[in-house]
């Protein structure tokens, strides 16, 4: 378990790399990977509705689950064969990725001002950043490219990141 998990440890530090060095590539990959993901959790929606032990009658609920789990996975397949919906869906991951910057900015300030009427000194912290990150939100929304290339920067870090952490924790296995 020590050797596989340094490896794939290795394998995706360089893959982190790659996607530093290429944020564009990494961004055009995200319609990609989310509809791997849609076929994923439609394929689990679908399994859940096989009866297994200790299970009685299905509830309608299941019959729901079931069709929900069904169309899922289609869309998802559909997002992953088609390039025209793959594109349309990483212009809405980039809109997306804006507007939760603004509101993540938002709740910083209301966050500041929360710690302002509580009393507490470092409330300007909070709502300096607040306001910042409301500022990057909305240049987000002007400037798709750049907001692209950051998707693409912090995708590549994570997986760097993450990478690191289990070249750590293999070395540490016994």
């Amino acid at each position: 378990m020590k050797v596989i998990t340094i490896i794939i440890g290795i394998l995706l530090t360089v893959g982190g790399f790659f996607c530093i060095f290429r944020p564009g590539m990494t961004f055009l990959s995200t319609g990609w990977m989310l509809g791997l993901m849609l076929v994923i959790a439609g394929m689990n929606m679908t399994a859940a509705y096989i009866p297994g032990k200790g299970r009685d009658k299905k509830k309608d609920t299941d019959k729901g689950n079931l069709l929900c789990g069904i169309i899922i996975s289609v869309l998802g397949l559909f997002l992953i064969v088609s390039g025209i919906s793959r594109a349309v869906a990483d212009i809405i991951i980039l809109y997306v990725f804006g507007a939760g910057m603004a509101i993540s900015g938002l709740l910083k300030i209301s966050g500041g001002l929360f710690q302002k009427k509580r009393g507490i000194r470092e409330w300007g912290w909070s709502l300096a950043f607040g306001i910042l990150t409301i500022c990057l939100g909305v240049y987000c929304f002007f400037h798709p490219l750049a907001s692209a290339y950051a998707i693409g920067y912090m995708l590549g870090f994570i997986v760097l990141m993450q990478g690191f952490n289990l070249i750590s924790l293999g070395s540490n296995l016994e």
